[in-house]
């Protein structure tokens, strides 16, 4: 496991990844550019803050995830990789 910050945000992601970048920061979330050391991919890697307290926050980013593994087949829109 390898941790880094960006905007004050604590990823855990899997050693494989680098960093790269801050991408943007959103209403549940950070989003920051890495590379997959494996197979020298860029992703994009989304890290939605806690959301115990709020339901209607879940439930946006719930919809989020659903949305991206329904269009990610499309050439033009991000594909989920890995959740």
């Amino acid at each position: 496991m390898s941790t880094f910050k960006i905007y004050g945000t604590t990823f855990h992601v899997d050693r494989k990844y680098q960093p790269i970048r801050p991408l943007g920061r959103g209403a549940y979330g950070v989003v920051c550019s890495a590379k997959n050391k494996a197979n020298k991919t860029k992703v994009a890697i989304k890290r939605i803050s806690p959301m115990s307290a709020n339901e209607v926050v879940a439930k946006q980013a719930l919809r989020e995830i659903r949305l991206i593994r329904h269009l990610g087949r499309h050439s033009n829109v991000v594909s989920l990789v890995d959740l």
